[in-house]
């Protein structure tokens, strides 16, 4: 009996593990692609939010619950095709360590289906004078940028998504935000070089050295004598009268030692 209890308990515990899964794969796939209204029918809320342009439509998602976590959202549509998304927690108390655990949690994923990404760490705060630490992922899709960023706040946290193109989430910008991700992004700005290409630098240079400036030699050089002329040959390390003192030396102990054998 005990043995059914615990399967029935893995069985459901399997379940809910697998659903999980799923939903976190679903809100995934809605980042990763853009779809068309009729795809994205099964998402929506009946009621329309109020288009800010004629060409938009604006339409609420209903909560979706995913990574632990519940988010709210919104997409536009041009011309029957997903122009924008955006999502945000739904948690008005979500701690700040709880929404980074959640921010962890998505950027693996999304960093396993759209690749690396680039991790913007202490983003400055331009609209909000509370205390709030920005970290940001961005990733580049064709023209659309998917945009990973949280907020923590002293008591709370946050965790919002954007997938739009990234010409338009520039200009929607104040000033001095759009300036800090225009220089934030640029390649040419924060392009570092690579290591063969350094390599390559430091090799040309070790070859082919940069010209020493030739010093412009004097009308007439000063003409200076010697004090001392080195002598030709090398000077003997061993005095001579060492050397005859050595032999003398040793004569003299062959000559006692041939005296006592004989």
């Amino acid at each position: 009996m005990k043995f059914i209890s615990y399967l029935s308990l893995a069985a459901a515990c399997l379940v809910h593990v697998s659903s999980a899964y799923s939903a976190d794969a679903d809100l995934v796939g809605l980042i990763k692609e853009a779809r068309r209204a009729s795809a994205m029918e099964p998402y929506l809320e009946q009621i329309t939010v109020t288009p800010q342009t004629k060409d938009d439509q604006r339409r609420a998602l209903k909560p979706i619950s995913a990574f632990g976590g519940v988010f709210d959202g919104e997409v536009a549509f041009k011309a029957e095709t997903q122009s924008e998304l955006r999502l945000w927690t739904k948690e008005p108390l979500l701690s700040p360590e709880a929404a980074s655990e959640l921010f962890d949690k998505m950027a693996r994923s999304l960093k396993s289906e759209l690749g690396q990404g680039r991790t913007v760490a202490n983003v400055p705060n331009y609209g909000d004078v509370a205390e709030v630490k920005s970290t940001a992922v961005l990733w580049l899709i064709g023209t659309d940028i998917v945009f990973l960023h949280l907020e923590r706040y002293p008591s709370r946290g946050g965790i919002g998504v954007v997938r739009r193109n990234s010409e338009a989430w520039r200009n929607s910008m104040g000033a001095d935000e759009s300036d800090f991700w225009v220089k934030t992004l640029d390649p040419k700005i924060n392009a570092e070089p690579r290591p063969e290409r350094h390599a390559e630098l430091t090799l040309s240079k070790s070859i082919n050295p940069p010209p020493t400036p030739q010093l412009s030699s004097p009308t007439k050089a000063p003409s200076t004598s010697p004090t001392s002329t080195p002598s030709d040959e090398p000077t003997s390390p061993t005095p001579w009268s060492v050397i005859v003192v050595l032999i003398v030396a040793t004569c003299g102990l062959l000559w006692l030692v041939l005296k006592r054998r004989s």
